[in-house]
């Protein structure tokens, strides 16, 4: 059983040094960390952003969140997501949930920066955030977002450090009701760090199968 690690051990070593050297490799040259936040705006049917769209009753409060989400090491070319979900505003309903039809409303979050002297970029797999607005037999309002994660990447100085995605969670809201618009918030997996680690994984797994044949051999 101890040989059958060994060989495990073995083909696993190879893939996670290399893992090391790419992730030590893209570290910039001064240490800094940069600190994330962010602003929401909103948009009914394709219209204006602005931070307090209205439609038929329903109303968007766009805020700011002065906590940050997410913070980046450049020393070491990590980036830490710190809070699972975040607030992104909320919505305020008075009007009737029956004059709805077809519509939409879409959530732009665009981010800030506390940085001294890095030149910071996100890019984002998506614009905006797309609802589409829903009225329900109970008398409630339901705002249907796909719930698909958009993925931000975040680049300080030329370097790509790392990705983390946002989720909405659907809304519903009944009139006379304010309701909290709440993001899921992930850090996600570079491609180089999952091919090295499913490629030492399938190394552990090789090992162990030889080891097998030759004992039933």
């Amino acid at each position: 059983m101890r040989s059958v690690f060994t060989a495990g051990a073995k083909a696993f070593i190879p893939g996670f040094a290399l893992l090391v050297f790419l992730t030590m490799s893209q570290g910039v040259a001064r240490a800094e960390t940069v600190t994330i936040h962010g602003i929401t705006l909103g948009a009914f049917d394709s219209s204006t952003f602005s931070s307090n769209p209205t439609l038929l009753g329903l109303t968007f409060n766009g805020t700011s969140f002065p906590n940050a989400i997410v913070t980046v090491d450049t020393s070491t070319s990590s980036l830490t997501v710190l809070a699972s979900t975040i607030n992104l505003g909320s919505f305020t309903f008075n009007g009737d949930p029956a004059v709805f039809s077809g519509n939409t409303f879409s959530l732009a979050l665009t981010f800030t920066f506390l940085t001294p002297s890095s030149t910071v970029v996100i890019s984002s797999s998506a614009t905006a955030f797309l609802g589409n607005i829903e009225s329900s037999p109970d008398g409630s309002l339901i705002i249907n977002f796909d719930n698909v994660p958009t993925v931000f990447t975040v680049s300080v100085d030329g370097n790509q450090i790392g990705s983390f995605s946002v989720a909405l969670d659907d809304i519903r809201i009944l009139p006379g009701e304010t309701v909290a618009v709440v993001g899921t918030t992930a850090s996600v997996p570079e491609p180089a760090t999952l091919l090295l680690l499913s490629t030492g994984l399938a190394g552990v797994g090789t090992a162990v199968w030889k080891r097998r044949k030759l004992k039933v051999e």
